[in-house]
């Protein structure tokens, strides 16, 4: 049964048929947790808006419910009783739409204790922009879905090269609000008639320099110290204005790309 309180709420002791209450959708301010233990079979929890959470108590005592699979929250800078959660042992999916600014209370320290997540989803609305370090979720054993809209990691694109042993799916675009900011010129990736993939990328102009070889050596310096698992399907060929790269895989090409918009905020 899935209960919604959509009028503000003392607490959740009065709700009636608690032990059939399995979805709990949050989308009006509450009062306390109080009661919040007593509905056993919950599996989900949806906090709606960051000033619906108990002002005294925040998101912590969601942590005590320890048969929970999924778990929808919006929160912001302010929001307190997030470590709380890295008790949720048995949690399968986390979606986080992030309010705040700073992206302060998506550090890693609790979502890497979240050892069952196989989904994690955060968005940074338009006209946001968060930074958050990613690198401690490389060993979450199940992770096979991440989806960051909006959000930068600390780490650089990098981050995503090594670890992530379940990783099938990553969308990542990052900082919503760097993209706004200029028109959308990803260059099209093409399939050549040998089985691999190419794709022309005016280098001088993003990195801000005249000479195609120079800006290609640079780019080249950079993978070679971070090395990413996918730089080594690259290959750079510079010519007059731009430069065309090549790969065995679309895959490998996306993630340059994905990298370069990353780090330049966009693709010339």
């Amino acid at each position: 049964m899935v209960y919604v309180n959509t009028e503000p709420l003392a607490s959740l002791r009065r709700l009636r048929r608690k032990d059939a209450v399995d979805v709990l959708s949050v989308q009006a301010p509450l009062g306390s947790w109080d009661g919040l233990r007593d509905l056993a079979g919950l599996i989900a929890i949806e906090v709606v808006d960051p000033g619906f959470f108990p002002p005294d108590e925040g998101a912590g005592p969601i942590g005590r419910c320890q048969r929970l699979r999924t778990l929808t929250l919006s929160i912001d800078d302010q929001t307190a009783g997030l470590a709380e959660l890295a008790t949720l042992k048995h949690l399968n999916h986390l979606n986080i739409t992030y309010l705040g600014s700073t992206g302060a209370n998506l550090d890693q320290a609790w979502l890497s204790r979240l050892t069952s997540l196989e989904e994690l989803h955060v968005l940074a609305p338009e006209g946001r922009s968060i930074e958050v370090p990613l690198r401690a979720l490389s060993a979450l054993p199940a992770l096979r879905s991440i989806e960051l809209h909006g959000v930068h990691a600390a780490e650089g694109p990098g981050v995503f090269s090594s670890g992530f042993a379940a990783l099938e799916h990553l969308e990542h675009r990052p900082t919503q609000a760097r993209q706004a900011e200029r028109p959308d010129t990803r260059p099209e990736v093409l399939r050549r008639d040998d089985g691999t993939f190419l794709v022309w990328i005016a280098l001088p102009e993003l990195m801000g320099l005249e000479d195609s070889e120079e800006a290609t050596d640079r780019l080249e310096a950079v993978l070679a110290e971070e090395r990413p698992a996918w730089a080594r399907e690259l290959t750079f060929a510079p010519e007059t204005e731009s430069a065309a790269v090549t790969a065995a895989s679309r895959e490998a090409i996306e993630s340059l790309l994905d990298w370069i918009e990353s780090r330049f905020g966009g693709i010339a």
